[in-house]
């Protein structure tokens, strides 16, 4: 992709609780769901979270806060719609100049997918371009 070149790895969080806590709640007594309003959060930067280094051949560690230690996220699976906590969007960005080059996200992710917070991942977490 870039040959001779390291990389850094930038990430921000999307908060997929944030709409579900702020716009959506269930009515006392039933199952209904009131909702109303428009989501506009932002995300939130990360910064640095690693470096990807051409001599290890794709492979490559980030370092990601433990966002399941947060008592918002064991939470999350009470809530209405999406039931997950977030997705850390990872950004690949020139070193030296810090000019975006594009997207990577988990392979098994959808296509516009990040790296879902979650319990556990899978050892190694294999990643792909975004397209």
């Amino acid at each position: 992709m870039f040959k001779g070149t390291n990389l850094l790895i930038v990430a921000e969080l999307e908060a997929d609780w944030v709409c579900d806590y702020f716009l959506f709640e269930r009515r006392p007594g039933t199952s209904d769901i009131m909702g109303g309003g428009s989501c506009l959060s932002a995300p939130t930067p990360l910064g640095i979270v690693g470096e990807l280094d051409p001599r290890k051949n794709g492979s490559f560690d980030i370092t990601l806060p433990d966002f399941t230690r947060d008592p918002l996220f064991k939470n999350t699976a009470e809530m209405p719609r999406l039931s997950r906590f977030g997705i850390i969007e990872l950004e690949l960005q020139d070193k030296t100049v810090r000019r975006p080059l594009g997207g990577i996200k988990p392979e098994n992710a959808d296509t516009t997918s990040g790296l879902m917070i979650q319990d556990k991942y899978p050892d190694p977490v294999k990643f792909t371009t975004l397209r």
